[in-house]
């Protein structure tokens, strides 16, 4: 035989442990034969000794374990790849938004206000054209918001967030409660087919509910991505609902994403730590301030802002309680009342917010409000005086609950 055999060969092929395999051309004791036949015997191959010694292991049980988890964790890793890739497919075929006239979108009348500007020797502007998403799969699909066909939409606020989600703009919507920001978020989603997820923010809300966080299953532990990194993903709207709640912490991880920028996560596996933002993804932002402070004490809990973290807010629109037309519209849409009811409503609604601004009451009346009060009092027969007891004046204290009980006969009888 070659050289092998001028050495002493050992008896059997592993050492005393059981573990490391014996080179069987100088009886060392190696993890990974082939490494060692290049140091120490650089004249023999790895194809030389396995013909030498064709029943001889060349990896000890070590070796074997070690690079069997390897190879686990490569698997887990590219599973992990096609997963992630797997959710962002559907957006990424081409023809997967339609561009649609605004107006025919949220099925309203084509006025001056959902025209472009008219060209040059044109009387009037072409109907404003958006993108409306198409092509679906199953499980984004079922994110898609239901569409309210009751829902009123006012043009120029309207105008204001879809622009925002035209552009990958980051959108602040805020205003006093009830006057239908979410919902307003909630119906854009949904006449344009974008899927959506709505986050509530409370003074609990912590990091790790937002990006994800370890948790234990089946048997093992792996990496559980939270809503936000969902959404960058798959490219839905992610809604951040009360904002102005959020501690500072997460508000933080928020920043580099109003920029545009990806999450990173440093609390993932290697292969999960970088989420970069799909190009259909969208962020948007409610509250019932704007990062300045409440100034009208009936907020508690919420947060005067950073001012560099709401900067980052390309666009920001306070919505407003409607106007009289529109809130009375409203009520004749959600509820189905009478135009005479619903000016009876709204001509209360309009005289306990005054009242309010005047200082005689703490609280107003929110649409929210009116609406519920209105579908009670139809319960019940058309007794809306009782109504607006049930949803708002009950809430007040007894000298306050008395000038709106009073206010209401007047209106009611």
């Amino acid at each position: 035989m070659s050289t092998a055999t001028a050495l002493k060969q050992p008896e059997g092929y592993y050492d005393a442990a059981g573990d490391k395999v014996l080179c069987q051309i100088c009886g060392s004791a190696e993890h990974f034969i082939p490494k060692h036949l290049a140091n120490a015997h650089p004249g023999v191959t790895e194809q030389k000794y396995k013909a030498d010694y064709p029943e001889a292991p060349t990896k000890s049980k070590t070796f074997e374990e070690a690079a069997a988890r390897r190879a686990a964790e490569r698997r887990a890793q590219d599973e992990a790849s096609q997963k992630m890739a797997a959710k962002v497919l559907p957006f990424t075929q081409p023809g997967t938004t339609v561009k649609k006239p605004m107006f025919e979108v949220f099925d309203m009348p084509l006025t001056d206000e959902l025209r472009s500007p008219p060209k040059r020797g044109a009387s009037q502007g072409d109907p404003i054209q958006i993108d409306v998403m198409q092509n679906l799969d199953v499980s984004d699909a079922e994110a898609v918001p239901a569409i309210d066909d009751s829902y009123v939409f006012r043009a120029e606020e309207l105008k204001d967030a879809v622009m925002a989600v035209q552009l990958n703009f980051p959108l602040l919507a805020w205003g006093m409660h009830g006057t239908g920001k979410t919902s307003l978020v909630e119906q854009i989603c949904a006449r344009l087919h974008r899927p959506w997820v709505r986050v509530q923010h409370t003074d609990t809300t912590e990091e790790a509910h937002i990006i994800g966080q370890m948790v234990v299953r089946n048997g093992g532990t792996e990496f559980d991505y939270g809503p936000l990194a969902e959404a960058m993903m798959r490219g839905w709207v992610y809604v951040a609902d009360e904002y102005d709640f959020a501690h500072p912490a997460v508000i933080a991880v928020y920043q580099p994403i109003l920029e545009g920028k990806p999450l990173y996560i440093k609390e993932a596996p290697p292969h999960q730590r970088l989420v970069k933002p799909h190009p259909n993804f969208r962020f948007i932002a409610t509250g019932n301030t704007n990062g300045s402070g409440d100034d009208t004490g009936l907020y508690s809990g919420t947060k005067i802002g950073n001012a560099a973290a709401y900067s980052r807010f390309g666009v920001t629109i306070q919505v407003h309680y409607p106007e009289t037309k529109t809130e009375i519209e409203i009520l004749k849409q959600r509820v189905g009342v009478s135009q005479d009811v619903a000016e009876k409503m709204v001509d209360f609604a309009s005289r306990i917010r005054q009242m309010y601004g005047n200082g005689e009451l703490s609280l107003p009346i929110s649409p929210r409000e009116s609406i519920r009060a209105t579908m009670i009092g139809m319960i019940k027969g058309g007794a809306f005086r009782k109504g607006i007891e049930l949803a708002y004046a009950n809430r007040l204290d007894s000298t306050q609950a008395e000038a709106v009980r009073q206010t209401a006969q007047r209106i009611f009888g």
